[in-house]
């Protein structure tokens, strides 16, 4: 059986999601702060009995699809597929797998899922900057540069307006560094429940790299995160990029792979 689910599941849901807590985070996440009933995110899920078999979040234009085992895939290819203007699918890479041949789609980007534990876990150089402070609403337009100069983030660029509305509606934590006038650095949270949350768009203007400036602002960021209870988790495809992220303290779960369409 294939339904929609609705607040009065969130209790199952949540018990199926709970073995891969870390790789469901932005289903959690999703859940706690937009609930089952907009016009931009829903949830659908194959049940057999009273057992969750896989569950497909559709946030905006994106789709996550989880399962333990094995799934339905041309269902949720086909449901995928009815939706327009999906930008990406994601999901661990057995899943991703399932799809692939199902659901046409320009590249698959392999990401690696890293947790940090404890603050005491991130070397005391990584927290010794005092130059990190938190993104203001008014600094949209500065981060839109910024991530503009990112190759990485082609794939799915945003907007200065949607920056804003993030930092003004409470949903995310910007951390930056400044130089020369422009902002140079940042990291950003996303998808936070009680106890985790996820970094994403840790990044560093191309003229300002090598000083260690993206390592400053995870490092500060997920300190922050953990003092208030949240295990910060984050995905990662850039292999300089995870020497950081280790060097930090974060630890590697796993892939997750990242459909681009």
């Amino acid at each position: 059986m294939f339904r929609k689910l609705t607040a009065s599941d969130k209790k199952n849901l949540y018990d199926f999601l709970e073995e891969d807590r870390s790789f469901n985070l932005f289903i959690y996440g999703d859940v706690e702060n937009y609930g089952f009933e907009t016009s931009f995110q829903e949830l659908w899920a194959q049940i057999e009995g009273d057992v969750y078999i896989a569950v497909l979040l559709r946030y905006k234009n994106f789709v996550i699809v989880y399962s333990k085992g094995k799934f339905d895939a041309q269902w949720f290819a086909d449901k995928i597929n009815s939706y327009e203007g999906v930008e990406g699918i994601s999901g661990r890479e057995d899943i991703v797998d399932a799809l692939k041949d199902l659901v046409p789609y320009k590249k698959i980007r392999e990401q690696l899922l890293a947790e940090l534990n404890n603050v005491s876990d991130i070397p005391a150089e990584f927290l010794s900057t005092g130059t990190i402070r938190k993104a203001l609403p008014d600094d949209a337009d500065a981060l839109y540069v910024l991530e503009s100069q990112i190759d990485e983030f082609n794939d799915f660029p945003s907007s200065a307006k949607n920056i804003r509305e993030s930092l003004s509606n409470g949903k995310c934590r910007t951390y930056i560094i400044e130089q020369d006038g422009l902002i140079v650095s940042s990291a950003t949270t996303t998808a936070e429940t009680d106890d985790t949350v996820m970094i994403i768009g840790v990044c560093t203007h191309p003229d300002y790299r090598g000083r260690g400036y993206a390592s400053f602002c995870t490092a500060k960021l997920s300190a922050d995160m953990l003092k208030v209870g949240k295990k910060p988790c984050l995905f990662y495809d850039n292999p300089d990029a995870g020497k950081i992220y280790r060097k930090i303290g974060y630890k590697e779960l796993g892939r997750w792979d990242l459909m681009v369409l």
